[in-house]
């Protein structure tokens, strides 16, 4: 299960903001995720741990790295972060800087996590 937010306002640091939130099931967040991404008009914000994109047809993640460039190249603030790893022959290394070089070359903003803290993000309460 993946539980996918979306501000219905814009959000400042230190003001107020509207939220909704839906609980998606399975591989329900994938089409949820492209919507959001698609009606996005101010900016987008992910953080990802593994972000591995394949040549394989129907390649979610691909999906989903096109659509962030479109929202970029039509003006959206898009950012993404990274997880690294310490271990420098873990795939994750190579799987997200692979990905970060196609996000980076479309106009993503793309940072990297320190190697051995895992990102976590923090909604206020």
């Amino acid at each position: 299960m993946a539980i996918l937010c979306f501000a219905v306002s814009p959000v400042y640091a230190g003001g107020s903001y509207t939220a909704s939130t839906t609980l998606l099931r399975n591989q329900e967040y994938g089409d949820a995720l492209v919507k959001g991404i698609r009606s996005a008009r101010r900016n987008v914000i992910f953080s990802f741990y593994l972000f591995k994109v394949t040549e394989s047809r129907n390649n979610r993640p691909g999906t989903i790295v096109a659509e962030l460039i479109k929202a970029a190249r039509r003006g959206v603030d898009v950012t993404v972060i990274l997880e690294t790893s310490n271990d420098l022959k873990d795939k994750l290394n190579d799987e997200n800087r692979k990905t970060a070089a196609l996000l980076t070359k479309g106009g993503v903003k793309v940072f990297f996590d320190l190697p051995g803290v895992t990102s976590i993000l923090k909604l206020p309460s």
